[in-house]
């Protein structure tokens, strides 16, 4: 069977696909099998530690007698319930004295499972058997129950692991199927691709078999040639457009990636340390719950600017505009920060008179000024001056914030816009670490969407300004 050039195209273009695609389901199905493993493992430790703590003083009064069995039990089986798990209680010895499923008279000693040694020595550990009763494969995880330190016994949690495989079967038919498809689509695409590309050929090779024929009045057009300058001349076009595209957006989920990254690693840090047994320190406690809270909050601001980004992004222009007082506007921003910078020392001026309104959305031209003026706060020293002014222009209305602080170096201007981007060097001196550097961005996407145009100029050690240029409510 004779193939052509279209068809060794999408026979590549086939190929192609279903390594890539292949072999990124593949990593995907993996990648999903150890998520789905490790949040059911750390889920059931969390209820194995949560019924740990629960139970130190019931099993306490029971060992000595001061709590009837039938309470003992009764508290144990409502906890079980809200675990959703099988729960043990066992003994310092490894012995069981309760069960939720059976009679724990029939369980063996269970000293010698793994997850009950690492518990003993206070370390997290899981482990997946076969359970010699019922003959059920299930996963297992157990923590420690001490009171006043002392050692009282072991919590043993238990689940099938049935429907944790069921779930990741689920998973890798959902991601096969999508596999399929997009392998279904790739190859339409790719046959009606290649026969677009080949059609200028294809004249041409009719072309060459006629003259072949003895046709010497055939020509081909010229507009052939030029034709398939242009569409390389397009598709190099597209193609340059859409890898930068992808690189940014690369670079965009990188930095948001790490900058939530950071908060989440802090929180989860402090929250293992006082799930094992911080908490009982109140100077500790205190710290770490201020430190979740301060980080939480962190990750609140970068998750606002981020959908405020986003938002931005797909308008056009400006939403809700109307007539809007420069002075009113600057006016209210320059109150809202009177009392931090008489606190700092910092001396601000606002020249701002009679000047005819501009159109736009109050509250994010608010948020324009608001983002300047405390930047330029935050990057001034005490006795430092900062000054606010407007003009009027031909057909705009043109706003300058100066400041007299530290400056930004030269080779960081150029990129001060760019997301997640942030100066070092002498702003660090007083830089935010709760910063997330995505504001002066949203402020540059504002003015945009207004219309309007936003410079900087700056000397290290002598102060930046920004010049901002709104067009005037017609």
């Amino acid at each position: 069977m004779k193939f052509g050039l279209r068809e060794r195209l999408v026979a590549t273009y086939l190929i192609l696909a279903i390594l890539g695609v292949g072999g990124l389901s593949v990593r995907f199905a993996l990648q999903e099998k150890t998520r789905i493993v490790d949040a059911t493992e750390h889920e059931l430790e969390v209820k194995a530690f949560t019924i740990a703590a629960a139970i130190g003083s019931p099993l306490e009064k029971f060992a000595e007698d001061e709590l009837p069995y039938a309470d003992f039990k009764r508290a144990l089986d409502r906890l079980a319930r809200t675990a959703e798990a099988r729960l043990t209680v066992l003994t310092v010895r490894g012995d069981p004295i309760y069960d939720s499923s059976i009679d724990f008279r029939q369980i063996e000693n269970q000293r010698n499972h793994i997850e009950v040694q690492q518990a003993f020595q206070g370390a997290e550990q899981h482990q997946i058997r076969r359970d010699p009763i019922s003959g059920e494969t299930r996963l297992y995880a157990a923590a420690i129950i001490q009171q006043e330190s002392s050692p009282q016994g072991v919590v043993q949690l238990s689940i099938p692991v049935a429907p944790m495989e069921s779930q990741i079967q689920r998973e890798w038919l959902t991601l096969a199927g999508s596999a399929l498809a997009i392998i279904a689509v790739i190859v339409i695409a790719s046959w009606w691709l290649a026969r677009y590309i080949l059609r200028p050929i294809s004249q041409m090779q009719a072309a060459a078999h006629s003259l072949a024929d003895g046709h010497f009045d055939r020509r081909i057009p010229d507009k052939g040639t030029d034709e398939l300058a242009d569409l390389a001349r397009a598709f190099n076009n597209m193609a340059a457009q859409l890898s930068e595209m992808l690189t940014k957006q690369r670079l965009f989920v990188a930095n948001a990636s790490h900058e939530l990254r950071t908060p989440l690693t802090n929180i989860k840090l402090r929250a293992e340390t006082l799930l094992d047994g911080a908490y009982s320190d109140p100077t500790v406690s205190d710290k770490f719950l201020r430190d979740i809270e301060s980080e939480a909050g962190r990750m609140e601001r970068l998750v606002k600017n981020l959908l405020t980004l986003s938002r931005l992004d797909i308008q056009t222009e400006a939403d809700t505009l109307m007539p809007i007082k420069p002075c009113i506007l600057l006016k209210a921003v320059v109150r809202t920060f009177l009392p931090q910078a008489e606190q700092k020392e910092i001396s601000l001026s606002l020249a701002c008179n009679g000047l005819p309104p501009i159109r736009g959305n109050h509250e994010q031209l608010h948020r324009v000024f608001e983002n300047l003026l405390s930047n330029a706060l935050k990057y001034s020293p005490p006795g430092s001056l900062i000054t606010l002014s407007a003009a009027d222009s031909t057909t705009e209305v043109v706003f300058t914030i100066s400041d007299t602080g530290f400056g930004i170096p030269p080779q960081d201007l150029p990129h001060i816009f760019d997301r997640f981007y942030r100066v070092d060097k002498a702003r660090t001196r007083t830089a935010d670490p709760g910063g997330t550097g995505l504001g002066l961005s949203i402020v540059q996407s504002i003015i945009h969407a207004h219309g309007g145009q936003i410079n900087v100029t700056s000397q290290p050690d002598r102060g930046t300004t920004f010049v901002i240029r709104l067009p005037k409510a017609s």
